[in-house]
């Protein structure tokens, strides 16, 4: 009988073991599973911020071939001057980070692999040991460039409207409407010009950012000009 309870006792502690093992990679699998199709960018790093490890949406998000492509050119340079726009942001927020266990979220506009420009949303948090010293960070990366244009094309249209009914001059009505469009557009220049109704000559009224050069030689169109 004794001997019989030790045997069952060993094969209850197999089959509480192989079930444990089982279910922590299941675990695991599906943890993995989360990080790699999630909709969203994760990412892991170091304080100094060497990435560790990051998912497919957020390499995709950065028009980089792979996860390993992206972590391979950050890691070549320094992630502040690789991908922030703003990268006091980055130090201020860190800052804050690193004071709690609690999530902390900010916006910076980051560089993608073309050098183009996206407004994204950081979601991140300091993990640390039992002993209170910082680990790696780890955060969550959301795309919200058309979310941050939609407002800001918004609140230009209010602005807009307020301005054009408290002007009267032409001119001064013209200056708003470009400036609010090389805003909108993220132009760095550009000019609006006016068709006279009777001769259909085109004459450049107002303009912000143009060089001299082009003044003098685009600032006026006959009707029959071929440009």
């Amino acid at each position: 009988p004794i001997q019989k309870s030790v045997l069952q006792n060993t094969i209850e502690l197999a089959l509480y073991k192989h079930s444990m093992e089982r279910k922590l990679k299941e675990s695991q699998e599906h943890l993995e599973n989360f990080f790699n199709n999630a909709p969203i960018g994760i990412f892991q790093s170091s304080v100094e911020g060497k990435l560790y490890q990051v998912n497919k949406s957020l390499s995709d998000m950065l028009w980089y071939e792979s996860p390993e492509e992206f972590i391979s050119t950050v890691n070549k340079t320094d992630i502040e001057n690789k991908l922030f726009v703003e990268k006091e942001k980055r130090s201020l927020f860190l800052s804050e980070v690193l004071d709690d266990d609690n999530w902390h979220s900010y916006e910076n506009r980051i560089y993608r692999k073309d050098g183009s420009i996206i407004t994204i949303e950081i979601s991140f948090r300091s993990v640390k040991d039992q002993h209170g010293t910082v680990k790696y960070l780890e955060g969550f990366v959301k795309d919200i460039t058309e979310r941050k244009k939609a407002e800001e094309i918004l609140l230009m249209e209010k602005m807009l409207a307020f301005a054009l009914s408290e002007s009267s001059d032409l001119k001064e009505t013209l200056n708003i409407c470009l400036n609010v469009a090389i805003r909108i557009s993220r132009m760095d220049s550009g000019g609006i010009y006016l068709i006279d109704d009777d001769s259909g000559d085109m004459e450049l009224e107002v303009h912000f950012g143009l060089s001299d050069d082009f003044i003098t030689t685009a600032s006026y169109y006959k009707a029959d000009s071929p440009s």
